[in-house]
């Protein structure tokens, strides 16, 4: 008992290294920070600072939907450590520990399958990416792994609890909710009514102080994205059943098989583990028929019980080899030809685990390394020019949030309404130029892409009341009037920023 206690926990050591070490890599590698952590990281300073839980100083909106994270960030700056740092490294440690706890769950099968589970989790890039982007992602797979790892155990009293901070961390954890409760109804034939009743108890003092503070706790840019999504930018059903169920890559067609294998294995053999069935089938459900655009780290909570029960169906396929060789043995023929057999699947396996960890990870690396230096070459230099070059007090109406709205400090009318539900309206009419005409922001950030920007630039009332001031590309900043021809840079057709300034206020 002591051997096998001690055999796993040296396994969770080798796992957790395993797992620190590539992120570390992919950190120093790529320097890797989304725009969209910057948005919570601009949350998170203004409480510590004292200015409230807002984006813009003064106005209440829940423009996050990570709230638990935001705080946890605004209570650790107070020690004095870069909140960028504080990000990532918990969110790499969270990561890690959801590895392990993929470990935990799964060696009631055999070791060394519960261990190469966890070491594909930890090794696969999609993940790893959104574990250093900054992002909730790492925090977030946590408290999935470790709602799963108390369900299992049929811990219903701290279940309530790492439910609701689930939840707190990100807002389709209700999925996580939803699909704990069905299986408990399905397998006891009965409602959950307690662990229901302190899910929902533990949940209640944020939805209160939200909906005094915000006038609601469900997120503003929830609204956001379903005004600016409806009709125009979703993501096609059959990309999202790609990338959710294929990864990408030809080698998931072998994945998708062992996953379906384990579906099976785990309804006929293991049923205390339905609960991973529901939840992975109702997470790509929801986003399937969402109507929603898909953002990359949309996909990654999936991944963990997709390649969970990819693993069950492995060893699903080595139970059925075993017991061919039982049969064999009591003919006592073919016995050195099977082992053959069961040590090339065993091989086959690996060699899946490494194709998928090599062939996409060295994409994931130039991808991320790539879009690192769009932010910093463009974004990042947007607000830092913002700063230096405008007023305190102005107001900058901008599309990508992110980096331009957290160096820059200025006053954010977000065309995408995430932080700005006076953009909410517009967007439903698609009417960007309609924004700008009420408002009259003193700068516009346009963004030579996509459906809407043309509507704006090239209106008669825009070019009579603004004019360019300065582009910016990867290539540098650059002063310049647009003309059709100049909607691209040269370097791998990354779109160019400008920034527009209304006439009444060039002096």
């Amino acid at each position: 008992m002591a051997e096998d206690k001690s055999k796993r926990n040296l396994a969770i050591l080798l796992l957790f290294a395993i797992g620190l070490i590539l992120r570390l890599f992919l950190l120093a590698s790529t320097s890797y920070t989304a725009d969209d952590s910057l948005i919570t990281y601009r949350y998170a300073e203004n409480i510590a600072s004292g200015l409230g839980f807002a984006y813009n100083p003064g106005e209440r909106v829940l423009g996050t939907t990570t709230p638990l994270y935001t705080l946890l960030l605004s209570l650790l700056i107070k020690t004095g450590a870069q909140i960028n740092v504080l990000g990532k490294g918990m969110n790499i440690l969270a990561d890690c520990l959801a590895g392990a706890l993929i470990f935990l769950i799964l060696r009631c099968f055999r070791f060394g399958f519960a261990f190469l589970a966890s070491l594909f989790y930890l090794c696969f890039p999609r993940i790893l990416v959104w574990s250093i982007s900054g992002m909730e992602t790492g925090i977030y797979l946590f408290l999935i792994g470790l709602s799963f790892y108390f369900y299992m155990r049929r811990d219903f009293n701290l279940l309530p609890l790492v439910l609701a901070l689930a939840w707190l961390t990100r807002a389709d954890a209700f999925l996580l909710i939803a699909a704990l409760f069905l299986d408990y109804l399905i397998r006891r034939k009965k409602l959950p009514l307690r662990m229901i009743a302190l899910t929902f108890a533990f949940i209640l003092p944020w939805c209160i102080f939200a909906t005094f503070h915000f006038g609601s706790p469900i997120p503003n840019s929830i609204w956001a994205k379903k005004a600016l999504y409806q009709d125009v930018l979703q993501t096609p059903k059959a990309t999202i059943l790609w990338e959710f169920l294929i990864l990408k890559t030809k080698i998931g067609w072998l994945i998708l098989g062992s996953a379906l294998l384990g579906i099976y294995a785990t309804l006929r053999k293991n049923k205390d583990l339905s609960f991973i069935i529901i939840w992975t089938l109702l997470y790509a459900c929801f986003y399937l028929f969402a109507g929603t655009r898909m953002h990359s780290w949309y996909y990654v909570p999936f991944y963990l019980g997709y390649l969970m029960l990819a693993a069950r169906g492995s060893v699903f396929v080595y139970e059925s080899l075993n017991s061919f060789a039982a049969r064999l043995w009591e003919r006592k023929k073919q016995i050195s030809l099977f082992r053959g057999i069961r040590f090339a699947f065993l091989l086959l396996v690996v060699f899946v685990c490494l194709f998928v960890y090599r062939s996409q990870m060295k994409r994931t690396i130039e991808l991320v390394r790539s879009e690192q230096t769009v932010l910093d070459r463009i974004h990042k230099r947007i607000g830092l020019w913002l700063k230096e070059n405008s007023d305190v007090g102005d107001t900058v109406c901008a599309e990508d949030i992110g980096y331009m709205g957290y160096f820059s400090r200025r006053y954010i009318l977000d065309q995408d309404g995430l932080v700005s539900p006076q953009a909410v309206p517009f967007n439903k009419e698609k009417d960007r130029l309609g924004l700008i005409q009420k408002y009259l922001p003193r700068f516009v950030v346009v963004g030579f892409y996509g459906p809407y920007y043309k509507e704006v630039i090239h209106s008669a009332w825009f070019k009579k009341n603004y004019r360019i001031l300065v582009r910016f590309s990867i290539l540098g900043i650059r002063p310049g009037e647009f003309s059709e021809d100049s909607t691209k840079v040269d370097l791998g057709g990354t779109p160019e920023f400008a920034i527009y300034q209304r006439f009444d206020d060039l002096g």
